[in-house]
């Protein structure tokens, strides 16, 4: 009774297994205590009949000796489970008890051989039984304890199930169905186990199951060979041991094969204990970080291509801006941050090949070996290698991991010995566009069989890298393009400041040669002044004597030609005033001023209106801007100007002379228009030289020199001059003035 009581599952643990002690303890004592009493023959003869067995007597023995097989069986199982040596005695003694009550069933007398042998193990099984308390005494006191708490602990852990430590200790597990414990774990995103001493699962949540694909049911009672292969089960279960061995909790990160693929978890492991210091078991928690790990990954690779990045932009702002040493700087920062070989082919001027600017490797043999081989320059139209393809597509090309047959595949025949050399086994090359215009590619390629296979995330890398240096190539190209303009544009400057020396000599000597042309002019003007009116002066003295002298004897002819010889005098001696006057204009030096031209106008018209006597001319004067200019030589201009359009108007009946002006870009225009005889526009070239004349003498006076006056000071303002005519329906002259000052 006691001893199913001690065994029933509704007692507390604590109880149940103190219970089971004692109802083993006291069969087993009350056994032993009766089958000495009946082979002592103190007990009644019922238990024995003469020398021979009993039915009843039979029967006691054989029920004992099944007995203590069986506590033999249980107790033995206790010591390898929980490997105490008290135990192991104890067994022992059971063991000896049970070989002598089968040596006392099957003896055939009192006193035979098989008796002997049953007394002996019976005495044997006395001495181990006191030396399984004496052991189990020794443990106590080691661990402080009583020898109650010593049985009980063991008994507690032998069952192992569900109870790896002592019931009612603080780190006693039960197994919780309803509680809310329970329902933690299995809600957990965490999956949570615990293991016994000997690594059989006692608990196992929803989300270690979900990882493994094992239900709990099936796993527990069961240790790590039922989830993973034989040699990771033998791997776990190690770290298991030298957690419980060591005592104490650790953390670290494990990459497992799941259902669900390669997974990466932080798994936090430590010992469980009893009460009395001793580890009974081991629990775990495993956290998948495998989203995370990726994230951290991630962001540690984007800081290290960042930080490269920022290197490199460092490196290149602060390089020397020589077109070489860029390109040379390049390959080295992408070879070392990338590796193994870095290129850099550059467009020709002409666009039509690829040439080699720049080689690196980290290993300067792999370095001279690759130049010796490699092609300096690629033609676009003919050669088919992955150069030119990016080129034409502007796309990068990426080829992670490269076979042995495309190996084998080289446009370059000289590369075929070197490629079975050095097999590549990595490529990637990436276009150099910058200012979105192709200037090149950059290519890497890897030779080592041990490094990794470049990655999209080198790619993006080593695209990056290749905007910043192909916009670093293209500021130092322009910087060398600039230095070379600025060293033209000196020799430019240089060569202007010759040439103007040059002029300003050439400028000097002009000057003086102009400056001795007018003293010629000078001392021409002068001597027209003199000597030409001294005969002029005897010509006409003499011929007014000769008329006075034949007065009225004179003939008509001798009359005629004495009136000739006067008139060509007085026209000799306007054209001599004339042409000094013309020679002035372009001597007489400009006082430039704001010039009323309406005012001008009027004082000109006012002065030859009282010399047109017997001939009205009708004038009209428009709006007239004012102009800046000296204003002697523009009265000059229009006294020349309205005097042509008087003279030109007098076979007019009724005159009409118009003088306006429009605005012009940058210029005002000013004209005057008659409605006299005009003249054929065919020789309007004719009309502003000197002594250019369309009508004759006989017909209006004149010289010819004064539209060549008006065109020389309308020139030297700046302005043009031009006129419009039709022949007897008028003419129109023009002269401009720019606006502003002008300084001549």
């Amino acid at each position: 009774m006691i001893l199913l009581v001690g065994l029933s599952p509704t007692v507390e643990p604590a109880r149940r297994r103190a219970w089971a002690v004692v109802g083993y303890l006291t069969a087993v004592i009350f056994t032993t205590l009766l089958t000495t009493a009946a082979l002592r023959g103190s007990i009644p003869p019922f238990f024995v009949q003469g020398a021979g067995p009993t039915t009843l007597r039979q029967g006691v023995l054989g029920t004992a000796d099944v007995l203590f097989i069986f506590s033999f069986l249980i107790f033995i199982g206790m010591h390898f489970r929980t490997k105490e040596v008290f135990l192991y005695w104890y067994a022992l003694a059971l063991a000896l008890t049970s070989v002598s009550l089968t040596a006392f069933f099957i003896q055939s007398s009192v006193g035979s051989p098989v008796g002997w042998v049953g007394r002996f193990s019976q005495y044997l099984a006395g001495a181990y039984l006191l030396v399984s308390l004496v052991a189990a005494r020794r443990v106590a006191h080691e661990r402080k304890t009583s020898l109650d708490n010593v049985l009980t602990f063991s008994l507690n852990s032998a069952e192992g199930e569900f109870a790896p430590v002592a019931a009612g200790s603080p780190n006693a597990i039960e197994r919780p169905d309803k509680d809310l414990a329970h329902i933690y774990l299995e809600e957990s995103a965490d999956a949570f186990y615990v293991k016994d001493i000997q690594g059989r699962y006692l608990l196992f949540n929803s989300e270690a199951a979900r990882i493994t694909g094992k239900q709990p049911e099936e796993v527990i009672g069961k240790d790590d060979y039922f989830l993973f292969p034989a040699d990771e089960a033998r791997t776990v279960m190690a770290g298991d041991r030298k957690v419980m061995d060591g005592g104490h909790v650790i953390t670290y990160e494990e990459v497992v094969q799941t259902v669900a693929g390669t997974t990466t978890y932080l798994s936090t492991k430590g010992p469980l204990f009893d009460d009395y210091g001793k580890v009974s078991g081991l629990f775990g928690i495993a956290r998948d970080i495998t989203e995370a790990k990726r994230a951290e990954e991630q962001l540690a690779a984007q800081a290290a291509r960042l930080k490269v990045l920022a290197e490199a932009s460092k490196a290149l702002d602060g390089a020397d801006r020589d077109h070489e040493v860029v390109l040379e700087l390049v390959v080295r920062l992408v070879s070392e941050a990338l590796g193994d070989v870095c290129r850099i082919r550059t467009l020709s001027e002409d666009g039509n090949r690829l040439d080699l600017a720049a080689l690196h490797s980290p290993d300067p043999g792999l370095t001279e070996i690759v130049r010796a081989v490699e092609s300096p320059s690629l033609d676009l139209a003919t050669d088919l290698g992955p150069a030119p393809q990016v080129i034409r597509s502007g796309e990068p090309r990426f080829v992670p991991v490269i076979t042995q047959d495309a190996n084998r595949v080289s446009p370059t025949p000289a590369f075929v010995p070197f490629l079975e050399r050095f097999p590549p086994h990595s490529f990637i090359m990436v276009p150099l566009r910058a200012q979105d215009r192709l200037i090149g590619v950059l290519s890497l390629t890897r030779y080592q069989r041990s490094a990794p296979s470049f990655t999209e995330d080198d790619l993006i890398l080593a695209q990056e890298l290749a905007d910043r240096a192909a916009m670093a190539i293209a500021n130092a190209r322009l910087l060398a393009q600039v230095q070379q303009e600025l060293v033209e544009r000196e020799l430019a400057e240089a060569e202007i400041r010759r040439l103007n020396a040059d002029l300003e000599e050439r400028g000097r000597r002009r000057t003086a040669q102009l400056e001795a042309a007018n003293q010629e002019l000078e001392a021409f003007s002068y001597s027209v002044s003199h000597d030409l009116r001294a005969p002029l002066r005897y010509i006409s003295g003499f011929s007014q004597i000769l008329a006075e002298h034949l007065g009225e004897a004179a003939d008509e002819k001798t009359g005629h030609c004495i009136e000739t010889i006067t008139r060509s005098v007085r026209e000799m001696g306007v054209l001599i005033d004339d042409l000094l006057q013309f020679s002035r204009v372009g001597r007489a030096e400009m006082h430039l001023g704001r010039v009323d031209m309406v005012a001008l106008v009027h004082e000109v018209v006012d002065s030859m209106a009282g010399q047109e006597s017997g001939h009205r001319v009708e004038v009209r004067v428009g709006a007239l801007p004012p102009a800046v200019g000296d204003a002697a030589l523009l009265r000059q201009v229009w006294t020349n100007l309205l005097g042509n359009a008087f003279k030109y108007t007098r076979p007019r009946d009724h005159a009409v002379v118009e003088v306006g002006a429009r605005p012009a870009e940058g210029e005002t225009v000013y004209f005057v228009r008659d409605n006299g005889v005009g003249f054929d526009m065919e020789y309007a070239d004719k009309l502003f030289g000197v002594f250019e004349r369309l009508h004759g003498s006989d017909e209006f006076e004149g010289t010819g020199i004064g539209l060549a006056n008006v065109k020389r000071i309308v020139t030297r303002h700046g302005g043009r001059c031009s006129a419009e005519a039709k022949v007897n329906e008028g003419a129109t002259f023009f002269f401009t003035m720019p606006e502003g000052s002008v300084g001549l």
